[in-house]
């Protein structure tokens, strides 16, 4: 078979060199930004990169060096995990996620079999559990909180340090023996049976995947996204990586229980989900419209049998196309407001998506591609298209550029 080649337009080739490549290609006024206490607090890729720098001073001085293993604990993703991630990347040192739904064993057993020598951790909660672990790891040297939780407790903005001119020819001396072979990360997937495996993965594993994801996705630096799922999870990591690759502004939700705020509030272009989250979306959508009764709810019933039978294919047959176009100025258009009236593509991964409501959301507007692949993938093997005739409901799509896929004993 023959590979499809990925696009040439990236001239970088390790993971913390993004944001250098977004600033010398398009810097942002804001590259990032996450809400806390109602506010968006928001950082530019100049103030990224100075961010960055204060990790990779303070890995430093900590005495830590290429090949060590730090872990990162956390709910939801926001900007302090980007900036430890590429931070402590920019130094050599290997990043270890840990899946906030872990339980007791699983981390033991994480923290253990890489030899984390210290774990960044968000909440009180999630640090008490590490702190009850830290006496049985004995590489374990370390806990860092993101926020000050107690006097006794190191926090992230004790950790960092300013850099020096000494801290900055370290930088350039570690960047110079860091390659793109050389191991960026290892994630720990919960496997078929038994203790989580460790996949490790390089940074030419993830960047070559973000070259052949954003030839596929229109999203530019224009954009805005929002990100509500875990960066402990390959997918989601890979995608912001990419959102920054091609200077989008990344929005962190702090939590899925005010997301629907969130979308009014950052009126994103693009957003990743799993299947579920959007069933969630879809049946606050279901129950708002069924409140209002009698013709609008008959409407509501009616938009959705229009939407369940959605193909572009369809758009060939005039009179499906003028109901569609009926559904959408009597209902669908309320729907894309709902979700701050600006989303060109929702990507759905990490569970198979029910297509019904995939044909719905997209012919409302919201349009859903599907796509498939693993952990040791650094993640994506095939994803739909957004071209018209590319992508078909009910299927992961076709095999992403660079990927290679062959079917062995297709009969058993």
């Amino acid at each position: 078979m023959k590979k499809t080649p990925t696009l040439n337009f990236m001239d970088f080739q390790r993971l913390f060199d993004i944001f250098q490549y977004q600033l010398a290609k398009y810097p942002q006024k804001v590259a990032l930004a996450h809400q806390r206490n109602h506010r968006w607090q928001t950082w530019s890729t100049q103030e990224c990169i100075a961010e960055i720098n204060r990790v990779s001073a303070g890995a430093l001085q900590q005495g830590w060096k290429k090949g060590d293993k730090v872990a990162i604990l956390a709910q939801a993703g926001e900007p302090i995990w980007n900036f430890l991630d590429l931070g402590l990347q920019q130094v050599g040192v290997v990043v270890v996620p840990i899946p906030p739904v872990s339980n007791r064993s699983q981390m033991e057993f994480i923290l253990r079999n890489a030899e984390v020598r210290c774990c960044f951790v968000a909440g009180a909660n999630l640090y008490q559990q590490l702190a009850a672990l830290k006496p049985q790891l004995p590489h374990l040297k370390r806990i860092v909180t993101f926020d000050k939780i107690a006097d006794e407790v190191s926090s992230y903005q004790e950790f960092l340090v300013e850099p020096n001119d000494d801290h900055r020819s370290a930088f350039q001396t570690f960047k110079a023996v860091i390659h793109e072979d050389d191991l960026s990360t290892i994630i720990y997937t919960s496997g078929t049976s038994g203790q989580p495996k460790g996949v490790m993965l390089s940074h030419k594993n993830i960047v070559s995947n973000m070259k052949s994801i954003i030839s596929l996705i229109p999203v530019n630096c224009d954009h805005t996204a929002l990100s509500f799922l875990p960066l402990s999870h390959i997918f989601e990591r890979m995608v912001v990586y990419t959102y920054l690759a091609v200077g989008a502004s990344v929005y962190y939700a702090p939590g899925l229980d005010r997301l629907k705020e969130y979308f009014q509030e950052v009126r994103p272009h693009y957003f990743t989900s799993v299947p579920r989250i959007l069933e969630k979306m879809y049946e606050q959508l279901l129950r708002e419209g069924m409140l209002r009764g009698g013709l609008r709810r008959r409407l509501l019933q009616w938009s959705i049998r229009i939407g369940e039978r959605f193909d572009e294919r369809r758009f060939a047959n005039l009179a499906y196309w003028i109901r569609l176009r009926i559904a959408n100025l009597l209902v669908f258009q309320f729907w894309r407001r709902a979700y701050g009236n600006r989303v060109q593509g929702i990507v759905v991964g990490a569970a198979a998506m029910p297509h019904r409501l995939a044909r719905i959301f997209s012919a409302a507007g919201l349009p859903v591609r599907e796509g498939y692949g693993l952990t040791e993938t650094s993640p994506v093997l095939t994803f739909n298209r957004f071209e018209p005739g590319l992508y078909r409901f009910g299927t992961v799509g076709l095999p992403v550029p660079g990927v290679e896929i062959r079917i062995e004993k297709p009969d058993g």
